[in-house]
């Protein structure tokens, strides 16, 4: 990515960093709420395994997908922020500014949804 003076995420590309690397296993019910990561730049899932109830195409209720957009820890904003679900595929990597409020559908049925995440921490400007 190109340093681009006017996009404000492009231009905050930092000089030298650090990540921070763990795997989520989550099972029928499984879920994760509505958070950001404050301390990173940049966050990234990757999906290693889900099951099938959640990449069939029957999957209207977007069972077990991530959504972004929603506001959490309390914020109040002036207008409803539009909100956005993608689907989780095995083999899938999403990539998104660690500032994003997003959090992970609970899902019914057997099997498990593994996902390996990371956060590139800002060291240096």
């Amino acid at each position: 990515m190109a340093k681009d003076p006017s996009h404000l995420f492009a231009r905050s590309i930092p000089k030298s960093w650090r990540y921070s690397i763990w795997a989520t296993v989550l099972s029928q019910g499984g879920h994760q709420t509505l958070h950001l990561h404050p301390g990173g730049w940049l966050f990234g899932v990757y999906y290693v395994e889900v099951p099938e109830t959640i990449s069939s195409d029957e999957n209207r209720g977007n069972e077990g997908w991530i959504e972004f957009g929603a506001l959490g820890y309390g914020y109040e904003p002036v207008r409803d922020p539009p909100v956005q679900h993608m689907q989780p595929i095995p083999g899938r990597l999403i990539v998104f500014p660690s500032s994003v409020f997003h959090r992970t559908l609970p899902f019914r049925g057997d099997g498990r949804r593994i996902s390996i995440a990371f956060d590139l921490i800002r060291t240096s400007w």
